[in-house]
């Protein structure tokens, strides 16, 4: 049996059916081809909102907990991602607007939106930070994965989705999954995990 040096690695390739099949949804796979239905867009663009919070949110409770931590680092890290996740939030509201998604009118997320944000809220309320890293970072290296087999797939396409493949898929946007996996990894030892299987 093989034994893993990355907590990362290891929980990325234990969900290694589930992010097939979120590539080969038909939302996935019609939104890189550029033939998802807008109103089903809008309605993404409504939920990512909701997701955003509540991500911001998780980063601001992880950052505080991480000011205890001796290494300065971790926190200064964090706050660096929160930054980011929040300028996001920022930009989402014109982006919804250019969508036609009024955002006033989404209070509520959906059922399955509903469930995650819950989960991850939990985890930020009643956790240490290497757990809140683990329970944010699958959504946030499934997006990179997703944007990156997307623009691989359709290199020629020019739609009005190629923004989000382009954004998704960019070494910008990849450099956050990774933060976040090395952080991960670097805690999950810290925190005496022992050998992975």
């Amino acid at each position: 049996m093989k034994k893993w040096e990355s907590l990362n690695e290891l929980l990325w390739v234990d969900s290694e059916l589930d992010t097939l099949r979120a590539l080969h949804h038909p939302f996935v796979h019609s939104l890189g081809a550029g033939t998802l239905s807008r109103e089903s867009f809008q309605f993404y663009i409504a939920q990512d909102a909701h997701f955003l919070a509540v991500f911001a949110s998780s980063y601001a409770a992880a950052e505080r907990k991480a000011s205890r931590l001796d290494d300065k680092s971790i926190a200064a890290q964090l706050s660096t991602l929160h930054e980011g996740v929040a300028k996001e939030l920022e930009m989402h509201g014109s982006y919804a607007k250019g969508w036609g998604v009024d955002l006033a009118d989404m209070l509520h997320p959906s059922a399955a939106t509903k469930a995650y944000l819950d989960f991850l809220g939990d985890v930020a309320e009643t956790e240490d930070v290497v757990y809140i890293l683990a329970a944010m970072l699958p959504c946030s290296r499934l997006y990179g994965f997703l944007g990156e087999e997307l623009a691989a797939a359709y290199p020629q396409a020019s739609h009005a989705y190629k923004d989000w493949v382009m954004t998704y898929s960019s070494p910008a946007y990849l450099a956050l999954p990774a933060t976040k996996g090395a952080l991960l990894d670097k805690l999950g030892k810290d925190a005496n995990f022992g050998e992975f299987p």
